[in-house]
Order: C-alpha cells, then sequence, then structure tokens
C-alpha cells in the first residue's frame, strides 16, 4: 500500500505487464534529486551575487554594503529552467525504454502494428503515462521558480534590487 497516492494516477497509463511501483519510484527520485540539485545550484549562484554586494570596511570592523546592483531575477531563473530541460531529457529517455518494453515477452511491436487500434493504444503508453509525469514536473519547477523569486526578492537588500 506504499506510494499508493502516487500510483493511484499512473498505473492506469502503463503498459500491462510494466512494474508500476518501481516506476512510481524512479519518477518520484528523479523529481526529488533533480529538484535538489536545482535549489543547490541557486543558492550556490545566488550566495557569490549576494556576496559581491558586500566588502569588508577595516575602519567599520564589519561588512558594508558596496551600493551595487544584484543581477535581474532571469540571471537566476534558469536554475529551474535547466530543471525542465532536464526532466524532458529523462521522459525521452524513458518513452524511449517504454518502447523497447514492447519488444519483450507477448508484447511484440509486430503485434501492436497488426492489432485493429493496435498502433493508437501503443501511442497512447508511450505519450500519456511521460505526459502525466511532465505536467508534475512542470508545477515542481513552477513551485521552486517561485521559491527562487522570493528569495531574491526579500533576502537581497532593499538598495541593492534592480526593480
Amino acid at each position: 500500500m506504499k506510494k499508493r497516492w502516487m500510483i493511484g494516477g499512473l498505473e492506469g497509463l502503463l503498459p500491462p505487464n510494466a512494474d508500476k511501483e518501481s516506476t512510481v519510484s524512479q519518477c518520484t527520485g528523479i523529481g526529488v534529486m533533480g529538484g535538489a540539485a536545482s535549489a543547490v545550484w541557486f543558492l550556490i549562484r545566488y550566495g557569490e551575487a549576494r556576496s559581491n554586494l558586500y566588502t569588508y570596511s577595516s575602519s567599520l570592523q564589519r561588512r558594508v554594503l558596496t551600493g551595487e546592483k544584484i543581477e535581474p531575477f532571469s540571471h537566476f531563473a534558469g536554475c529551474a529552467g535547466w530543471l525542465m530541460a532536464f526532466f524532458l531529457f529523462m521522459l525521452l529517455v524513458w518513452m524511449g525504454m517504454l518502447y523497447a518494453s514492447f519488444s519483450q515477452g507477448s508484447r511484440s511491436l509486430y503485434l501492436m502494428g497488426r492489432l485493429p487500434k493496435g498502433r493508437r493504444i501503443m501511442a497512447g503508453y508511450l505519450l500519456r503515462g511521460p505526459l502525466w509525469c511532465l505536467a508534475r514536473c512542470a508545477v515542481l519547477c513552477g513551485a521552486l521558480l517561485g521559491a527562487y523569486y522570493l528569495v531574491w526578492r526579500f533576502a537581497t537588500p532593499t538598495g541593492c534590487l534592480p526593480i
């Protein structure tokens, strides 16, 4: 019964002999690892840009603002954009693996081509599952982009924003 809330939407979209729990685990792992890598990449880029706003004043014995402006948010938005490109690449690989699965066991490409609606059924198996995951990946990228904007907007000193 583990991960039932995630399998529910995906199990009807996969080919009959596909291992649904393994597929959901792989999709979840790709999403979590990709999201974490994107967040780390953003924090490194933003941290470097934010530290460039300060200089050390030996007379005051502390860091002071240099008066420079931080890069516009579009400079940092690429972290979520590249994540979406990564997800698209992984989904294309997954589609190739689903297509190759029709060459195993009783599911053959030849048989699917000969069935009256076989090509349509096979195309549905190849597209529906990856598109289902792509929609969830787009939601994740949008949420990360919103979080990145909030960090950029409210963690940057007001005088340093290019707004």
